[in-house]
């Protein structure tokens, strides 16, 4: 990732991204 702006903003993203798909497949699992 050459951009600096683009990656934190991208990577804001993807952790954001990935606690909720994690959180899904948790609850997923559970039931």
């Amino acid at each position: 990732m050459a951009n600096d702006g683009v990656d934190k903003s991208r990577r804001r993203f993807l952790v954001a991204a990935t606690s909720v798909v994690g959180a899904a497949g948790a609850v997923a699992v559970a039931v």
